[in-house]
């Protein structure tokens, strides 16, 4: 792509590098890979690739329970997607900052991203998520004991999962509903 004069596919090449070393586990890779893609992308004026960029940047800090580092990252991938319009990304992004909440305990910080990600999958159309997130909730009432709050929720989710096709996810709902 240098030689070729094509700099404006280095970005997307360096995070799909990122996204191999993540997938093996391999961290400093994966941020370097990630960092040298976010500097590609604002060198070539590719601004809408800075929000997934920094999202999978929260997930490789999660990862690795490094929770501020992930938030912060998280943030920022917000940030950018709301700037350049990328509505799409929202939810996904709230919906890994509810987990990493939730890894803190921190219950209405996580019940309160899970909430933003069911508004913006709903709104964006992708609705195949609502449900997993619902799941998470009722996860998230159960830690703390709110038995008739979880299982609203599980029922909430199980309603989600069926109507969207995603009878594979129904078992581990069930499950959480006889726990």
């Amino acid at each position: 792509f240098e030689r070729t004069g094509q700099h404006h596919e280095l970005g997307g090449t360096y995070h799909q590098i990122g996204m191999v070393w993540a997938e093996q586990r391999e961290w400093p890779k994966a941020l370097d890979a990630y960092t040298t893609a976010l500097d590609w992308f604002e060198r070539t004026g590719q601004h809408h690739q800075l929000g997934i960029t920094y999202h999978q940047i929260g997930m490789v800090w999660a990862e690795q329970r490094e929770w501020t580092k992930a938030l912060d990252a998280y943030t920022t991938a917000i940030d950018w997607t709301q700037r350049t319009d990328q509505h799409q990304q929202l939810g996904t992004t709230y919906h890994q900052i509810g987990i990493v909440w939730q890894q803190q305990r921190e219950w209405t910080k996580a019940l309160h991203a899970y909430t933003t990600a069911i508004d913006w999958f709903e709104r964006t159309g992708q609705h195949q998520h609502v449900g997993t997130t619902y799941h998470l909730i009722g996860m998230v009432w159960q830690l703390q004991r709110e038995w008739t709050k979880a299982l609203d929720a599980y029922t909430t989710a199980i309603d989600w999962k069926q109507r969207t096709g995603q009878h594979q996810q129904l078992g581990t709902t069930y499950h959480q509903i006889g726990m």
